[in-house]
């Protein structure tokens, strides 16, 4: 079950080739799942818990 109203991913410019890059704007909560891609990600307010 997904929590939360407000999810907004906006995608950015990136000058690697094969990586893609998004700001991301969220108060959902998602259960145990996994993706396909590795993922980085910085965290500018918040929390995240995997």
């Amino acid at each position: 079950m997904v929590t939360g109203g407000l999810h907004r991913a906006e995608p950015r410019r990136c000058a690697i080739r094969g990586v893609e890059a998004f700001v991301l704007l969220s108060d959902r909560s998602f259960p145990r799942h996994a993706h396909d891609q590795f993922g980085i990600g910085v965290l500018h307010s918040g929390a995240h818990r995997s």
